[in-house]
């Protein structure tokens, strides 16, 4: 009986040595609006994490991995037991959705696309900048105590988790009218 007590406290101690601690502070501590954010200049980025969306009609939630280069940024989209949901590619010009099941869609309306496929409208090419704490450039925005209003949503952030020095959201939540946006990041990889 003494072996096996030293044996799983030997295994607690090699286990723990193992793990890396992710650091998360509340907004309060560690968010700030500022046009100089080193964020800004990001050329690369990814991370993952759980979404959530809703209106008063629909409702859906998934798994969502995002990668970002200069060119595009491709969202991969998956349902409960790892089940796949699609993948989402948007450039400047234009999205594609490749549902998985060997078609694929694309349009050069990618605001009109988006909303046909979600039926709701969710502003992609500003939520690039949103999930990293910043303000959309192109857009005028309003400073609130936790995010922002800019486009007629209202951006909150709850904790903020560092990466490579930066200060990146954890916990987010977007909502226009009835449209609400749910994200909760997992893990960031920033280049």
């Amino acid at each position: 009986m003494l072996f096996f007590k030293a044996l799983f406290f030997l295994l607690v101690i090699a286990l723990s040595q193992g793990c890396t601690t992710k650091v998360i502070k509340p907004v309060e501590d560690k968010y700030s609006i500022s046009p100089e954010n080193a964020l800004y200049q990001l050329k690369q980025w990814s991370f993952k994490g759980r979404l959530a969306i809703q209106d008063n009609k629909e409702s859906w939630s998934a798994s969502i991995e995002w990668s970002h280069t200069e060119k595009e940024d491709i969202l991969k989209l998956s349902g409960p037991l790892g089940q796949t949901g699609g993948i989402l590619i948007v450039s400047k010009e234009a999205v594609i959705l490749d549902r998985g099941d060997g078609k694929t869609l694309h349009s050069t309306d990618i605001n009109g696309f988006i909303k046909q496929q979600l039926g709701m409208q969710i502003p992609v090419q500003s939520l690039r900048y949103w999930v990293l704490g910043l303000t959309d450039p192109a857009h005028k925005f309003t400073a609130l105590a936790d995010g922002f209003k800019q486009n007629d949503w209202i951006i909150q952030y709850f904790q903020m988790q560092q990466s490579n020095e930066q200060w990146v959201p954890q916990k987010l939540k977007a909502f226009q009218n009835k449209t609400r946006l749910k994200l909760i990041i997992d893990e960031w990889i920033l280049k």
